[in-house]
């Protein structure tokens, strides 16, 4: 398949619509890429490009994946998303950087979702994800366990596609599937 290194980055320099990846049971999706970092629209012309190309596009659900950091693209997907998943790790030093996250995007409809989480969660790191999160509308969503399989798996399809997933795999694909039943109900 022919597609473009920056699939965004395209679309926002030929004024069209970048096309869809699809695959087999997974979400539509825009990939980001870091040469979008450096060559990027402003944080309007970003929000009105996606408004356009969601309805061009006619989809229900399609992800967005922008560069990380506070860029004026992730801005602008930021001021038009219905929802906004962050994945984050329960441990001190990605808490830090969760808690400056939650202060700066507080106004927009984040879900953090805590990623890699041992089978007995560190309970600090709960109690301060928790504090981070008091008093904003910023929720948190169903907790998604630590598998080694998930870093050594070889398999090109996503882990909640399978039926059954490997058995080290499963509490993972429940979590993901928490996941994606909670987020439909925020976004709902």
């Amino acid at each position: 398949m022919d597609r473009a290194a920056s699939p965004l980055l395209a679309a926002f320099e030929k004024g069209t619509p970048p096309r869809l990846l699809r695959g087999f049971s997974k979400p539509d999706l825009v990939p980001g890429d870091p040469d979008l970092e450096l060559n990027q629209p402003s944080r309007d012309d970003t929000a009105d490009a996606l408004l356009t190309w969601a309805g061009e596009w006619g989809r229900d659900w399609v992800v967005i994946d922008t560069h990380r950091g506070a860029t004026e693209v992730v801005n602008g997907a930021l001021s038009i998303a219905h929802v906004v998943v962050t994945p984050v790790r329960l441990r001190s030093s990605d808490l830090d950087g969760t808690e400056h996250m939650v202060r700066e995007l507080a106004d927009y409809p984040v879900v953090l979702i805590p990623n890699f989480v041992p089978p007995v969660a560190p309970a600090a790191e709960v109690r301060r994800l928790s504090r981070i999160v008091a008093g904003t509308p910023v929720q948190v969503g169903p907790l998604i366990p630590a598998a080694l399989a998930v870093g050594t798996r070889k398999k090109r399809m996503a882990i909640t596609s399978e039926d059954p997933p490997g058995k080290p795999l499963r509490p993972v694909a429940e979590a993901l599937r928490q996941v994606a039943a909670f987020v439909r109900e925020y976004a709902a």
